[in-house]
């Protein structure tokens, strides 16, 4: 049977970066003890909760987003449910508020773990 010609060849799902393909929460923890020398619980690793203030979370993500990038993990499903996908047709774009050297940091990452990711979107901190 013959595809409509209105019907799309691919469907391409978005996808966050933090929180969905890497989780930072780990990395924010060991880097606020190695820069700032505290211990923080997960719930603390925002810019709300940050013991220090949102300048010094601000000053900790700036070098935990871009230089550590690699010490986020790697969502543990994700390389499993995007390969399988992608054979079936599908495609995949991440959208993300980050630009600039934070948006090169997270396709370093994914084209660090060979994800079959190409694209990405970066809205700039406004709402995706």
């Amino acid at each position: 049977m013959a595809r409509l010609s209105h019907i799309a060849q691919n469907i391409i799902v978005a996808l966050d970066f933090d929180g969905c393909i890497g989780i930072g929460e780990p990395a924010k923890v060991n880097w606020a003890k190695i820069y700032h020398g505290i211990d923080v619980k997960a719930d603390q690793i925002m810019k709300d909760t940050y013991p220090l203030g949102p300048a010094k979370y601000k000053e900790l993500m700036q070098k935990v987003t871009t230089e550590h990038i690699m010490d986020y993990q790697l969502d543990p499903q994700v390389r499993t449910v995007l390969e399988s996908l992608y054979k079936e047709g599908f495609r995949f774009a991440v959208v993300t508020s980050r630009s600039g050297i934070e948006l090169d940091a997270a396709m370093r990452f994914v084209d660090g773990f060979k994800l079959p990711i190409s694209y990405f979107h970066a809205v700039d901190n406004k709402p995706k």
